[in-house]
């Protein structure tokens, strides 16, 4: 036999109509149970009355007469009325005459007053309740009588009619249930016909039939889902064979861009946002030593590559706005540089939000271009050198040949004939233009091997706590000439309270006289403004001119290397095109940009930003303090003291007009000069004269100048000798000299640095303690002044130093000035405190 199926629509109208007839019942029967006990409760009431009633107005001349069985008879006759369980008569004394109790009277009811009022109480005698109706006789002069009508048939009567009543209402919840059930079957099969009808067509059986040809709601909408379902057929038939065709094409597409990722010739890398590997190329394992057939994906890149390529991946993460850069080492000892940039997803929503979503980076072997880089570092270093050697004897002889014909030979022929008078002005004319075109090839030679060394990253930095106006101050004052002679106004304009900036202050000079020469250069009247701001702890610079402007196609090119602004190939160029790419460099290392707002006819305005200090108690002494831009005091001597002695200096060099043109310089200035051309004759000489000072060449031929300065200062004769490095080479470190000059060489200072280094007061014999903010040695050397022995110390070790018996020179930088008592440490008479012009 077949199962009846009951569908869902069914159950549901069944729990409804039990729902419904369940409150229904439960209502009625609440209701009916109420009305039946108010109603019965209210009969019982009054059928007591009545009897007692009755009894107490027969009772009344019977009582008079003292007749107790008689009203005995009376009451047993009224226990026979329905709901009557007992009654008794009471005397006037409260004693109970008559009564229907069996056996004996409870003792609750003989405590009942007698009321003179007709009075309705209940009562509880064992485990029934009655309502005790009490009736008084003759207004209760004669007594009482009491009829108990029982509670309990009041119950019974409510729960007989309630069950009649629930009977009842079952019949009929039967009758509906079974009358709903055939209308429901009538709706709920159609509907069930539909319900199946839709899963097939779900399952896409679109030529499936519904046998339903009503014409009610139901019809309509079988009719309407077969139609449907034939559109539907059609459609998705249409739409698999795009799907099929647009997924041959992707197919297409995706190896068309694999066969050109596996191509590149650089790794490719792509991480998602918890740096697992989700692709990679052949190039990636071949750079990092992975077999080819070694697969990366969900991998974690922390786990698989080096550390370098792990901290770029968490890098972008923390700054996925910008592109990062960074060279990373590769697995056979290359060099790669890995280009990282962050996948940027959007979500969308009620806004449109990108977040990070991984990362892609391209690593591309550059071990061939650093060599190259290398080599063109050499080179450059090389001819630099080679160029600065006999550039130091062409500009140094004809400074000498200069001063020569402007002191000596030139005035005694001045007036003699107009002929001789204009021979000599193109005599000088001449040699002013050598020596004016020998120092601008030394700049560019400067500049050349600057922006070498630069991109090399074998810059030495010499970062120091520096104020940013003086710079620009001191920057003004060294272009003064130029200004002057083109008849430019000059001006500056510095916001107040400018920070103190921790920098490369040489460096910071040249970029400030880079660009006022430039601004000078490329202005013909008008005026060059400096101005400086300071916000959110960026100091800004502007450098404005009133010149001819630079076009917009230019600015975009001219911080680059050889480029000028103009046309090269028909204008001649003012400059060798290094000095922005330099300024660009320096100010980037120091964290800051430079930039260029120009409008051509109108001027140009480049501006850089530095990062202020951020330390804020060294900026508050900073502005209560200026530091002192003046030598210190031992150096202030040395400016070209009158001799009382003669001085003897050996000179060793092997270039033989190098040697020519240091013998003529300083023998010109009065001292004694002997000469050694390699590192041989420098030792014999200077252990046999024993000089008063020596000026050394590093690079000679057989002993270098480095092995000659260290066995001089192994020689307890020559060890006290002060030592004058010049060389073409920039220095990292002395090399145990004293000081050191740079080929091409500047007269005045080499003269005023063996003045300094003869006459500085000697503390050869006396060591030196310099006070540093963290006890740490300098970049900076203190050679020249203080050629003994240097000890490096915190500002709180002094007092412990002097206690230990320290007798010498405290150098104090001016920054911790105003935390000393200088007064007191000055009155001591076994030291000497010297003021250091810039904070160590």
């Amino acid at each position: 036999m077949e199962k009846v199926k009951i569908s869902s629509l069914h159950k549901q109208s069944f729990i409804i109509l039990f729902l419904l007839f369940g409150v229904v019942a439960i209502a009625t029967s609440v209701l009916s149970a109420w009305t039946l006990n108010e109603r019965m409760r209210s009969e019982f009431i009054s059928k007591g009355e009545t009897i007692a009633s009755s009894i107490a107005n027969i009772s009344a001349e019977i009582l008079l007469e003292r007749d107790p069985a008689t009203i005995q008879s009376i009451i047993d006759e009224y226990l026979k009325i329905n709901g009557t369980a007992y009654v008794f008569v009471r005397g006037h004394t409260g004693e109970i005459i008559a009564h229907t109790f069996v056996p004996s009277v409870p003792p609750i009811v003989q405590d009942i007053p007698i009321s003179p009022m007709p009075q309705v109480r209940t009562i509880t005698i064992g485990p029934h309740s009655y309502f005790d109706v009490s009736c008084p006789i003759l207004a209760g002069v004669a007594g009482a009588v009491h009829v108990g009508m029982d509670k309990a048939l009041i119950h019974s009567y409510i729960v007989n009619a309630i069950i009649k009543q629930q009977a009842l209402m079952f019949c009929i919840f039967l009758i509906s249930l079974i009358i709903l059930f055939a209308l429901v079957g009538r709706v709920s099969k159609p509907l069930t016909q539909l319900t199946i009808y839709a899963q097939r067509l779900a399952a896409h059986e679109f030529e499936a039939r519904v046998n339903i040809r009503s014409s009610d709601e139901v019809g309509i909408l079988a009719r309407s889902m077969q139609s449907m379902g034939q559109e539907l057929s059609t459609l998705i038939s249409g739409l698999e064979r795009a799907v099929e065709n647009a997924t041959l094409e992707l197919q297409d597409t995706l190896q068309y861009m694999q066969s050109i990722i596996d191509n590149l010739g650089d790794g490719l890398l792509v991480t998602d946002l918890e740096g697992n590997i989700s692709r990679f190329n052949p190039a990636l394992l071949r750079m990092y030593g992975f077999m080819d057939d070694e697969d990366l994906t969900g991998k974690n890149v922390r786990l698989m590559l080096p550390p370098d390529i792990a901290s770029i991946t968490e890098a972008i993460k923390d700054d996925s706005q910008r592109q990062l850069t960074a060279e990373v080492g590769l697995a056979d000892g290359s060099t790669g540089k890995a280009l990282a940039t962050s996948i940027q997803r959007t979500s969308t929503g009620h806004s449109y939000n990108r977040h990070h979503a991984g990362a892609v980076i391209l690593i591309r072997d550059i071990t061939a271009e650093k060599e190259i880089d290398r080599m063109k570092t050499d080179f450059i270093s090389t001819v630099s050198h080679e160029l600065r050697t006999p550039l130091t004897s062409v500009l140094g002889f004809a400074k000498i040949i200069q001063k020569k014909l402007e002191t000596i030979m030139l005035p005694p022929l001045a007036g003699m004939s107009p002929k001789i008078d204009k021979t000599c002005i193109q005599v000088a004319d001449n040699i002013n233009i050598i020596v004016s075109e020998g120092e601008r090839l030394t700049e560019l030679i400067n500049d050349v091997l600057d922006i070498s060394k630069m991109e090399a990253g074998k810059v030495e930095w010499r970062m120091q706590r520096s104020d940013i106006g003086e710079i620009i101050s001191q920057a003004m004052a060294s272009t003064k000439s130029l200004f002057e002679h083109k008849e430019l106004e000059r001006r500056i304009e510095l916001a107040a309270d400018l920070p103190p900036v921790r920098i490369d202050r040489a460096r910071f000079m040249q970029v400030m006289i880079n660009l006022l020469s430039n601004a000078v250069k490329f202005t013909s009247s008008g005026r060059v403004l400096v101005k400086s701001t300071h916000e959110n702890g960026l100091i800004q610079v502007c450098v404005e001119d009133t010149g001819s402007g630079i076009a917009e196609r230019d600015s975009k090119r001219i911080f680059d290397r050889f480029k000028q602004a103009g046309d090269t190939l028909t204008e001649k160029p003012k400059g060798t095109g290094l000095g922005l790419p330099i300024c660009k460099h320096i100010v980037e290392t120091h964290g800051g940009q430079i930039w260029v707002e120009s409008i051509v006819g109108q001027g140009s305005s480049f501006y850089f930003t530095i990062p202020a200090e951020r330390s804020k108690r060294q900026s508050a002494l900073a502005s209560s303090a200026k530091p002192d831009t003046s030598l210190p005091p031992i150096l202030k001597t040395a400016s070209r003291p009158k001799r009382t002695t003669l001085a003897k200096i050996l000179v060793v060099d092997d270039d033989p007009s190098i040697l020519s043109y240091l013998t003529q310089l300083i023998g010109e200035e009065g001292f004694e000069v002997i000469s050694a051309v390699d590192g041989v004759q420098a030792l014999s000489l200077a252990g046999r004269e024993l000089p008063d000072l020596i000026t050394m060449d590093l690079m000679m031929p057989g002993i270098d100048g480095g092995t000659v300065i260290a066995r001089l200062r192994q020689d307890e004769r020559t060890r006290r000798i002060p030592i004058l490095v010049i060389t073409a080479l920039h220095l990292h470190h002395t090399f145990g000299a004293d000081a050191s000059l740079i080929k091409p060489i500047n007269e005045n200072e080499l003269i005023e640095t063996i003045h300094g280094l003869l006459h500085g007061d000697r503390m050869s014999a006396k060591p030196c303690l310099v006070l540093t903010s963290d006890g740490v040695r300098p970049q900076d050397d203190l050679l020249m002044i203080c050629p003994g022995k240097i000890v490096y110390c915190r500002q709180e070790e002094v007092s412990r130093r002097l206690g230990e018996g320290f007798e010498g020179t405290i150098f104090v930088p001016s920054f911790m000035a105003k935390e000393m008592d200088l007064n007191t440490l000055a009155g001591n008479d076994r030291v000497q405190v010297v003021l250091l012009p810039e904070p160590y």
